[in-house]
Order: structure tokens, then C-alpha cells, then sequence
């Protein structure tokens, strides 16, 4: 009788110590990997907008992918494209300012193709976007986002337009958290061409010839540079590209930019020309 209860106890004994192990890992794990608390959801009265359709969020987001893709680009609630990787970010009108634009639409109300537009005086921005497997059906080639902006003079007088695309590496706000497949480093070493913005010897950017670059939004661009040269932090914007057409009255004018979702080293020759 004694030695079956003395069984029974050295179970219990081996299970309640197991119990406490199991609990101590748990609480260790915890403390190591904090959970994310939740980002509240704001509200808007949607009249602040002016436009139509409206939503109710403060600060909707929606994405660009492709069927089978196991990833996608965040498309955040003023209108920058956030891939992790590097984050594409516009500005109009002189001095330039920030594009927020909360309303989107889809392309005939089904096509996944973004489209958001702003107006500044006579002159309205539309910006299209969409993304494309660098080789069509290819799910393992590179993904790259597409960006179409047209400006056009909705005014009876000659006017100027002035758009800016550039980059950096988050804006964070209300950006995907737990993507990050690159770690921000201001030793990276940041090169503009006639076409291409290489950061540290990948290409994060392609964007139209013509344009005047500028290594911050306020230095104008002279050669290669380091990006603490700049004091260059992970929310800063570096590395723009500005247009500045003159429009007559009901002219347009279009800009296509090519952004991939992941850095495209330039030693991938092939790819690179592709993107361009």
C-alpha cells in the first residue's frame, strides 16, 4: 500500500516540476520577446478629405502583389509604398510637401492597380501603381512595383508643376512591423545616375532621366556619398529625383518609376537592365 502511494507521489512530484519548467521557459520567452501591442484604430470624419470616395480611418493601408507572390508592398495611408526594404515616398508643388492622400480606388473599381490623386493650385497629381514580377509567371524573379504619375494643368494659365519621388528606409507609422528583411545602417554608401538610385550597391529605385537629384531634399546631389555625410536616420528621405515641367493649359505630363521590393544587387546585370 505505502510503496503504491509512494509511486503515486514521485509521479506527482515529476509532473509538478515538469509543470514549473514548462512555465519558467514560457516566462523566459516572454520577457525576451515582448508581444506588440496592438496600434489603436483611429477614426476620421471624412469630410477632411474633400473628395470622393471616402473612408473613416485615419490611417488605411492596403497592399500590391501578385497571385501566388508570398509577399506584397504596403501601400500606407499617405500614399508611399513600403516594402521593408526601402519605402518610396512622393512630394509636389514648391517648396515641395509631403503627398498624404488617404483615399484610394482601384483601377475600374476591381483592377489592382492603385490610383490617388492631389491638387495644388491648377495642377492635379495622379499616381497609379502596381506590381509585376520582373519575368511575367516567374514567382522566384524579382518583384518590382510600378508607378505611373501624370500632372496636368486643370488651369486657363501657363503653369509650373513640380513633383519629387525619393526614399527611405520606414516611415514607421503604422508601417508593417514585423517585416525586415534589411537592417538600416547610415554607413551605407548611397550613388544617383542618370537613372538609378544604387543604396550600398544594390538598386532601390529607377526613375526617368531628366530630372534634378538631390541627395536630401535640401542639398543638391554632387557624387557618391556615405549616408552619415547627410546624418541620414532610417525615417529620413534620401536620394530625390525632381521634375519641374512648365504646362499650358490642359497639358500633361508623365513620369514612370520603377521600384523593386527587394534591393537588386548591380552585379545582376541582366535584371537591372530589365528593370530599366
Amino acid at each position: 500500500m505505502y510503496g503504491n502511494y509512494e509511486k503515486s507521489f514521485k509521479g506527482i512530484l515529476v509532473i509538478f516540476c515538469m509543470f514549473l519548467v514548462f512555465t519558467c521557459s514560457i516566462q523566459a520567452q516572454e520577457k525576451k520577446e515582448p508581444k506588440q501591442t496592438p496600434l489603436p484604430v483611429i477614426m476620421v470624419n471624412p469630410e477632411i478629405d474633400n473628395v470622393e470616395p471616402f473612408g473613416y480611418l485615419a490611417k488605411p493601408a492596403t497592399c500590391l502583389s501578385v497571385i501566388g507572390a508570398p509577399d506584397g508592398t504596403q501601400v500606407c495611408f499617405d500614399g508611399s509604398l513600403y516594402t521593408a526594404s526601402s519605402e518610396l515616398v512622393f512630394f509636389y508643388g514648391e517648396p515641395l510637401k509631403p503627398i498624404m492622400a488617404r483615399a484610394k480606388t482601384l483601377l475600374e473599381g476591381w483592377i489592382p492597380v492603385i490610383r490617388y490623386s492631389v491638387q495644388d493650385g491648377d495642377v492635379e497629381y495622379r499616381i497609379e501603381a502596381f506590381a509585376s514580377m520582373l519575368t511575367p509567371g516567374d514567382l522566384l524573379s524579382p518583384m518590382i512595383n510600378f508607378v505611373r504619375v501624370e500632372m496636368e494643368n486643370k488651369g486657363k494659365k501657363e503653369v509650373k508643376a513640380v513633383f519629387a519621388a525619393g526614399t527611405r528606409f520606414t516611415g514607421e507609422d503604422h508601417r508593417f512591423r514585423y517585416r525586415k528583411p534589411d537592417s538600416f545602417s547610415p554607413a551605407w554608401m548611397y550613388e544617383m545616375t542618370e537613372g538609378e538610385l544604387i543604396r550600398d550597391g544594390k538598386m532601390i529605385l529607377c526613375y526617368p532621366k531628366g530630372g534634378e537629384r538631390l541627395a536630401t531634399p535640401d542639398a543638391p546631389y554632387k557624387s557618391r556619398f556615405k549616408g552619415s555625410e547627410f546624418f541620414i536616420t532610417d525615417r529620413a528621405e534620401v536620394g530625390l529625383v525632381k521634375y519641374a515641367p512648365t504646362l499650358s493649359p490642359g497639358k500633361k505630363y508623365s513620369l514612370i518609376f520603377k521600384h523593386p521590393f527587394l534591393a537588386v544587387p548591380v552585379s545582376e546585370k541582366e535584371n537591372i537592365e530589365t528593370v530599366k
